[in-house]
């Protein structure tokens, strides 16, 4: 029995007692790594996660769509959420009858993608056909589910300037000694007397506990304005902020049109809002080449979406 098939079993599930299953189905798998792989479950389509109960739900078996390729005019979807082996049998057996092709890729360490290819109302009809186990699909082959998942999503530039409206800074100089920062140079926390002469980036990342940060932002005469505010949320917005607060600088990103792929710095992964957008335009994680993450059949469209999001500039 797979991951995905042990806790739907179970339907909802505590952070603890899923990284126990992760680390139990893989020999030497840490604490970190089971969380990068529930990560991964989320982005699939497969997780519900609830941060605040610290649980995550398997959602209800759903078909979404992905973008058109140029080799493939036919309507696809990938599965998503609930599954065990009596619903893939039913689901492999209705989708002969209405002639949809059936792929399953083994080449994620789990779950196995399950690609489903036909005629769009034949796909309907199949999600109608296993309507007993309230399968949710998608109406529009137009709007692939990365598309819609984007138009959602807040960019970078709007999280940043949400969170700095909420309460008006401290100005700080010397104060800041003590405090514990992100060092985009070396990818992790620092003392800031220890880094503060050569670093150059005109925000910081301030981690007071694990769970509890800090934004501040350079004035022009070098002092420091802090908002004592805790920062909600995922970190990796504020990370590609940070990086691209130098003279407007950006993060080198790939953008490659003709092969629909597009890959970030293994360091500075995508927000993983951002990161589920561009997994399911394929149904498949990225995979690492040369310190980047590069995800799969990602249309120019979407690649451009993508960079506009995380933009930022003061």
């Amino acid at each position: 029995m797979n991951i995905l098939s042990e806790i739907s079993a179970i339907g909802s599930i505590g952070f603890e007692e899923l990284n126990k299953i992760i680390i139990g189905s893989s020999a030497g798998v840490s604490n970190y790594e089971a969380k990068q792989k529930r990560r991964e479950l989320y982005a699939l389509g497969h997780l519900k996660i609830d941060y605040k109960k610290r649980k995550v739900n398997v959602l209800r078996p759903s078909f979404f769509p992905l973008p058109k390729t140029k080799d493939n005019d036919k309507y696809r979807v990938v599965l998503g959420g609930f599954r065990n082996e009596q619903f893939l049998s039913k689901l492999r057996k209705d989708a002969a009858k209405r002639q949809i092709e059936i792929q399953q890729d083994n080449n994620q360490e789990y779950p196995p993608r399950i690609l489903l290819s036909g005629e769009h109302n034949e796909i309907q009809r199949l999600a109608h056909d296993l309507k007993d186990y309230y399968v949710h699909s998608f109406t529009d082959p137009s709007s692939p589910i990365a598309w819609l998942l984007l138009h959602e999503l807040e960019s970078v530039r709007n999280k940043i300037e949400q969170h700095i409206r909420i309460r008006q800074p401290v100005c700080v100089n010397e104060g800041m000694k003590n405090f514990m920062v992100y060092s985009p140079e070396k990818n992790g926390y620092f003392l800031w007397a220890a880094i503060m002469d050569s670093y150059k980036w005109n925000l910081v990342l301030i981690r007071l506990t694990i769970y509890k940060h800090w934004l501040a932002k350079r004035r022009s005469d070098g002092s420091w304005d802090v908002w004592q505010n805790d920062y909600q949320g995922d970190l990796s917005y504020v990370k590609w902020a940070i990086i691209q607060s130098l003279n407007n600088s950006r993060v080198e990103t790939l953008c490659c049109p003709d092969t629909q792929r597009f890959s970030v710095p293994i360091e500075y992964p995508l927000p993983q809002d951002y990161h589920r957008a561009a997994c399911l335009c394929s149904g498949l994680t990225p995979y690492a080449m040369n310190s980047s993450l590069l995800y799969h059949e990602v249309p120019e469209v979407i690649q451009l979406e993508l960079l506009n999001k995380l933009q930022y500039s003061q």
